[in-house]
């Protein structure tokens, strides 16, 4: 699917297979046996990498450690739900196991590379489905509304990359970062503009400060622009058929297609079971009955995790998320360019992960962002051991 003809082009099997289903998500429609794309698109790299850890186990170089109370209390929670709780579990292992497999790969700088080359033309391939998804061939006018939610939280993933990429001297990927962080501008996606937004001038990679602070002040200003748009303008503040401010936001006087009301009856629920949660798959069912069956997730999955796992649960998760994204940015003072730079954008990710949990669903959007993600952190600890071996 993506650049055949490019003979400098060299990466494994494995993770060709993570690229591809990732782009087969983004154009989304009908699988096969009556199961959505996106679904495919996480199940089979999933089956793959575990077929790969069985064969190379002794080869894992992830971090597994990190996130072994996660997949217990996961573990531990699927066999005592009373609820429909299999692919829930299974989507949210599913990017470690994917970050496992990819670990046990000889990778060199050869692959390093050729990923980064890869990551820029997958997001000229996201620009293009979003396009044609859209109907802007057609009509020639952005539509007011686009449902690209989850493909903005891949153009995220490489706004990461980019952004890295750019704090270690490589001047042409702004412009990189600049087509990605457009995307959710496009979409309407109004967390994931914001977040964006900050994927450059609070990257991890070296900057220096006047520099992060000038990048501040035209994000600002491009901020104020986007919020002002007749777009954003209209999805915002739609019920009321004005213009808002900034203080309406501050104030609530939003526009939030119900989830406010959705997040108080999961919050009322939360506080019964306040420790251990409702078990795992309750929340499916919850946010049905709020939406008399219109949505199964509640947007918010900070309150989607505390409902099912509780405090207990969400403090494992959220501890296992800031240990991942310390290891990953302490061992990238320690790396080459192109690993660095993996080390960097991965442990990056871990905010993007943290902010779009406050408004959406990204955990078990393993096909858009979770896979993804842990593929390029496995790449960046796979060479990390072949650097050293050699």
């Amino acid at each position: 699917m993506l650049v055949k003809k490019d003979t400098s082009i060299q990466l494994p099997f494995i993770a060709w297979i993570i690229i591809i289903s990732t782009g087969m998500a983004l154009l989304g429609g009908e699988g096969l046996l009556g199961y959505r794309m996106s679904g495919l698109a996480w199940a089979t790299p999933m089956l793959f990498s575990i077929l790969f850890i069985i064969a190379r186990i002794d080869r894992i170089t992830f971090p597994i450690k990190i996130w072994l109370p996660w997949i217990l209390i996961l573990i531990v929670y699927y066999l005592v739900s009373n609820y429909s709780a299999l692919q829930r579990t299974a989507q949210l292992i599913c990017p470690i196991i994917v970050g496992m497999a990819v670990s046990t790969l000889t990778i060199n700088d050869t692959h390093l590379k050729s990923f980064f080359k890869i990551c820029k033309k997958f997001a000229v391939v996201i620009a293009v489905i979003a396009i044609f998804k859209t109907g802007l061939l057609l009509t020639g006018m952005i539509p007011q509304v686009t449902g690209l939610a989850p493909e903005s939280m891949t153009a995220l993933l490489l706004c990461c990359i980019f952004a890295a990429s750019y704090s270690l001297g490589n001047a042409k990927d702004l412009f990189w970062w600049i087509f990605m962080a457009a995307f959710p501008v496009y979409a309407v996606t109004r967390m994931a503009i914001a977040v964006a937004g900050i994927t450059l001038p609070l990257t991890f990679g070296p900057m220096k400060l006047k520099k992060r602070l000038f990048i501040i002040l035209v994000v600002a200003i491009a901020g104020l622009a986007i919020f002002y748009s007749s777009r954003v303008q209209k999805k915002m503040f739609a019920y009321r058929g004005e213009k808002g401010t900034i203080e309406d936001v501050r104030a609530g006087k939003i526009y939030d297609s119900g989830r406010e009301f959705m997040w108080r009856q999961f919050s009322a629920k939360i506080k019964q079971k306040p420790w251990l949660g409702h078990g795992i798959g309750s929340g499916y069912v919850l946010t049905l009955k709020i939406t008399e069956g219109q949505l199964n997730l509640p947007h918010n999955d900070w309150l989607l995790t505390l409902h099912d796992q509780g405090i207990l649960g969400t403090a494992v998760y959220a501890l296992c998320v800031l240990f991942a994204m310390f290891h990953a940015w302490n061992r990238s003072r320690h790396a080459g360019e192109e690993l660095r730079l993996l080390f960097l954008s991965g442990a990056f990710s871990f905010v993007v992960l943290i902010m779009m949990m406050f408004t959406d669903n990204i955990m078990v959007y393993a096909s858009f962002f979770g896979n993804l993600q842990f593929t390029i952190l496995g790449l960046a600890y796979a060479a990390e051991r072949n650097a050293k071996n050699s």
